[in-house]
């Protein structure tokens, strides 16, 4: 609608509104002054004035309808829309504005006409922000109306009766949303729940420790499967479990060693994942070594918490020594043997120096204690036994123990990736502080084995930083199902518009003569000609614009599925109410272990270390 017709409507509902209220003002003036123009006046209302007040509450509300009607106070948008809010503020302007119409008919007119009044006035702001019409050319995008239901499926209602429905989760989920948009409470907890109903076995990374862990643990109880739950945490020993990532029967060949070895080394020192050095080389190829020999020589014993002392040892050349009795741990630290023998301390020294800062930062009785013993298998996703991993940090600690939960995870993919296994995920919550080695080969080359991967970033930014440019581009290319919510990046935004991509619209254009009214005030000046035309054309827009993802509120997401309905979808993501087993009260996650002694399991491997580099056989 015209600007200056819609100016006419807001004139002409004020006038409305003055003479309505001007009703109410006369009751006063009748009794203190009855002149004779007030009592033409009171005839007047009396005929006219239920006129009046229905043209106010048939008009008023139409002054809210139209887009640009929002009302603003300093850049603050007041009366955002709410539809539970604005169908109570309908229902209020529907009682009042019956009441006020017939307010002549009422014994008490003075007393109530102000609440009816006010009723009418703050009522019609909500009924007219329910009927708020959107512009023509803003597209809509439609989203499933119900949900798909498979074995494997992930669904989630949206508002007003909609669904976002993933029927095939194995094409990998990417969920990106600044802190506070609501990616666990609206997507990471849904699934959660989902997996547990579906008898999903997998690993769940808690970068904040224990919240995802206990909401999985009540789920999974409540679901009454048969998969085995775990716990791996280093801070509070009385919640979680040990494993041994290093058992022989996870490194089959000294290329897995070599691969355990990186994942370590590439989160002790993240510049190494984008530039490695003789020194980063280096240091991976005695950690791989060392890894090496004690899974063919003392498997009893071949742990990190011993890699890691071994290497620590106060000097390097007895571990040196054990390497050059074995040809294919001296063929792996070749250049650092050639080096020692040429007489380069100083850059021998440089690179077991370098190693060593960096181990000494894992090298604590807790993680020692954790990481000794074998509770459990990290065959998660075997058919006969498949168990549900929990991988706790917390964000003061995370660049101690990603190293760590990184390992597993290596290790744990590598078996889960395999053919004719129990369906499997992985979640990653702030995935970007972990570095997993090859892992933008996992959403690829895993969802033909049934393994879901749910990737969790604040931002796209994240996971260039932590992964560079091309295995980035790899790692959200291979994740086919994408969830946005909030971000503050402009360029992640912009990434979001060009994924939902474009639509054509059909674009209305006006023109009309100068002499040709324009107004609902204006009348024909002179003879003049007049004319008035309009064009429509089909043009292509984007239909998501990157001011979209920066508005979208908490629990909000944009977009796309494979396999839905409707592949786009736009909408506030809600949480369904518990039904059946999922209103069974669980308790939350319970003490694992009381009797331990860190200390003493610290001592003893440091014990046997020694006695491993003086060749002492141990029993």
């Amino acid at each position: 609608m015209n600007s200056q017709n819609q100016m006419a409507i807001y004139g002409i509902v004020v006038a409305l509104f003055i003479l309505a209220f001007g009703e109410y003002a006369l009751h006063f003036w009748l009794f203190t002054n009855p002149a004779k123009w007030v009592i033409i006046a009171f005839k007047f209302y009396k005929k006219g004035g239920i006129g009046i007040r229905i043209l106010c509450v048939i008009l008023y509300p139409l002054c809210f309808t139209f887009q640009n009607s929002t009302l603003q106070i300093n850049n603050y948008t007041l009366f955002k829309k709410n539809h539970r809010r604005d169908i109570i503020g309908t229902i209020v302007f529907a009682i009042s504005a019956i009441a006020w119409i017939f307010i002549h008919k009422n014994p008490y007119p003075i007393f109530f006409f102000p609440l009816l009044f006010l009723g009418v006035l703050i009522g019609g702001i909500f009924l007219g922000n329910l009927l708020k019409i959107k512009p023509e050319n803003q597209k809509k995008i439609p989203n499933d109306k119900q949900s798909i239901e498979t074995p494997y499926s992930f669904s989630f209602a949206g508002s007003n009766g909609s669904w976002v429905n993933v029927p095939d989760p194995f094409r990998g989920i990417l969920v990106i949303g600044a802190a506070g948009s609501g990616k666990s409470y609206s997507v990471a907890e849904p699934i959660i729940e989902q997996t547990a109903q579906k008898g999903y076995s997998g690993i769940i990374y808690d970068f904040k420790f224990p919240s995802l862990t206990d909401f999985a643990f009540q789920q999974y109880q409540r679901s009454a499967s048969q998969i085995g739950f775990y716990v791996i945490n280093f801070q509070d020993l009385n919640k979680s479990h040990r494993v041994n990532a290093l058992d022989p029967k996870y490194i089959p060949t000294a290329a897995y060693a070599e691969e355990y070895s990186t994942a370590i080394i590439s989160n002790l020192m993240p510049e190494s994942i984008q530039k490695k050095d003789f020194w980063i080389r280096s240091s991976t190829a005695m950690l791989t070594a060392t890894i090496w020999y004690m899974r063919k020589h003392h498997p009893k014993y071949c742990t990190i918490p011993h890699v890691v002392n071994l290497i620590l040892s106060e000097d390097y050349n007895d571990l040196i020594n054990l390497f050059r009795q074995d040809y294919e741990c001296a063929a792996i630290v070749r250049s650092i043997i050639t080096a020692i023998d040429q007489k380069a301390n100083e850059q021998i020294s440089g690179v077991i120096s370098t190693l060593q800062i960096a181990l000494a930062r894992i090298n604590t009785q807790e993680i020692a204690y954790v990481l000794s013993g074998n509770d459990f298998s990290l065959d998660l996703n075997n058919p006969q036994n498949p168990k549900l991993l929990c991988l706790g940090t917390s964000p003061s600690l995370v660049e101690a123990f990603a190293p760590l939960i990184s390992c597993i995870c290596t290790v744990a993919l590598k078996s889960m990736n395999q053919q004719n296994k129990h369906h499997s995920f992985v979640l990653l919550d702030e995935a970007p502080t972990l570095y997993i080695p090859k892992f933008e080969q996992i959403p690829a080359t895993a969802r033909s084995n049934k393994v879901v991967t749910i990737f969790m970033a604040q931002d796209l930014s994240q996971i260039e930083k932590n992964y560079g440019m091309k295995e980035a581009e790899t790692i959200v290319s291979n994740l086919n199902n994408h969830f946005y919510g909030r971000v503050a990046n402009i360029k992640t935004a912009e990434t979001v518009s060009k994924i939902i991509g474009k639509a054509d619209k059909i674009i209305k254009t006006e023109s009309q003569g100068s002499n040709r009214p324009t107004s609902l005030f204006e009348t024909n000046r002179g003879s003049g000609s007049s004319n008035q035309g309009m064009s429509i054309t089909l043009q292509e827009r984007q239909i998501i614009h990157p001011q979209d993802v920066f508005n979208l509120q908490v629990g909000e997401f944009i977009g796309t599925t494979v396999g839905a309905t409707n592949p786009n979808f736009y909408t506030k993501l809600r949480r369904q109410k518990p039904i059946g087993r999922n209103l069974i009260t669980v308790k939350g996650l319970p003490t694992i272990s009381k009797n331990y002694d860190i200390l003493l399991n610290f001592n003893l491997i440091i014990s046997e270390c020694k006695a491993i580099l003086k060749g002492i056989e141990i029993n």
